[in-house]
């Protein structure tokens, strides 16, 4: 597998958030894009400045999702009925958890799926 970072130049960010909380956020997003990316293999992580936000996105090069599917993505137990190129091992519930957890933080989150370009989950981080 191959996990890319890409950010804009940022000198720092500083963020009100509980550290663990978020650590979890990050590692099911991650765990997430690498559970479904498509035959290349690889993940983007990438960071951008959005002026008054920052967006943390998590890109896979998996099967695109219908807006149905996204729609429900972070619906506690759902699962894509699509095959994947992997055996998905876990509880259905990292999603679930990630939107809980966003929601505490007062946290916006989406997932995009684009024909030919996978998916795309981010959340936006609002800096104090």
């Amino acid at each position: 597998y191959s996990i890319e970072f890409k950010h804009e130049q940022i000198d720092s960010l500083i963020i009100k958030a509980d550290k663990k909380k978020i650590k979890q956020v990050i590692y099911n997003l991650l765990n997430n894009a690498l559970n479904y990316t498509g035959n290349n293999k690889k993940v983007i992580i990438k960071l951008v400045n959005m002026n008054n936000f920052y967006r943390l996105m998590f890109i896979n090069s998996g099967k695109t999702l219908s807006k149905k599917e996204t729609d429900h993505i972070f619906d506690k137990y759902y699962r894509s009925k699509k095959n994947h190129q992997r055996n998905i091992y876990g509880t259905g519930l990292g999603l679930s958890i990630v939107k809980q957890i966003l929601l505490l933080h007062n946290y916006e989150y989406k997932a995009i799926s684009e024909k030919g370009k996978g998916t795309t989950i981010y959340f936006d981080i609002k800096p104090n």
